[in-house]
């Protein structure tokens, strides 16, 4: 009897609850859209590339570049 109680706890606990799915409010609100990403300021970026090639031992001009890419979301660019 109570392997029975265990098995059917075991069992019981692994089932997920169902949940309806989530249904996007539209009651008169206009929907946000998304802002686009600022520009990025191509002369402090040449100006931290040129930098980082001259000291390349010095993390934080790369940090501050890697920032500056994923603020205007070049993330490729920021890897």
């Amino acid at each position: 009897m109570f392997f029975g109680l265990l098995v059917g706890w075991i069992i019981g606990s692994q089932q997920g609850t169902l949940r309806p799915p989530a249904v996007p409010a539209t009651s008169g609100v206009a929907q946000q859209t998304q802002a686009p990403a600022p520009a990025l300021d191509e002369k402090r970026a040449s100006d931290l590339r040129a930098s980082a090639e001259q000291n390349p031992a010095d993390a934080s001009i790369r940090v501050q570049l890697a920032n500056l890419y994923f603020d205007s979301e070049r993330f490729q660019d920021a890897a």
